[in-house]
């Protein structure tokens, strides 16, 4: 008989239906319309401290703070052409100057939410290729994670 294991989660997931929020203020809220990438969601890593000392045959070290993620990054396609565009959207809250909620809502229902002020930049563009833009958002502290109840 072969015995397979049926508690094995997941394999992974695919980024299709990742959706990012620029300005999450509940379920009304927007996402953006042509997400090309997202950042690094996660809570950074920790510095390493050296901890060797005199009589020590190799290096010591212990573990530190996490290092602070200061800027968060999503790419997407351009267009400012409507008011409810993409561009514009995240342009009105550039302008205002002030940190707004951010979410990313990843496929499998898990929720990353951070805030930050918004900056914009158009990316170089090339003969024959797409305009894309970029959000980074000056971030106010750490991602916190909800996952989906099982």
């Amino acid at each position: 008989e072969v015995y397979m294991n049926t508690d094995k989660p997941t394999r992974g997931l695919a980024s299709k239906g990742i959706e990012f929020y620029p300005n999450y203020t509940g379920e009304s809220s927007r996402s953006i319309n042509y997400l090309l990438q997202i950042g690094d969601i996660t809570k950074g890593e920790r510095e390493e401290l050296d901890a060797t000392c005199m009589d020590d045959d190799i290096e010591c070290s212990i573990l530190g703070i996490r290092k602070k993620s200061d800027d968060y990054e999503v790419k997407f396609l351009y267009n400012a052409k409507e008011k409810n565009s993409d561009y514009q959207v995240i342009s009105a809250l550039e302008d205002a100057a002030e940190s707004v909620p951010i979410l990313v809502k990843m496929p499998d229902g898990s929720q990353y939410a951070n805030s930050g002020v918004p900056s914009l930049t158009i990316n170089s563009v090339g003969i024959n290729s797409r305009v894309e833009a970029t959000a980074k958002y000056k971030l106010d502290g750490d991602w916190q994670k909800t996952f989906p109840q099982a």
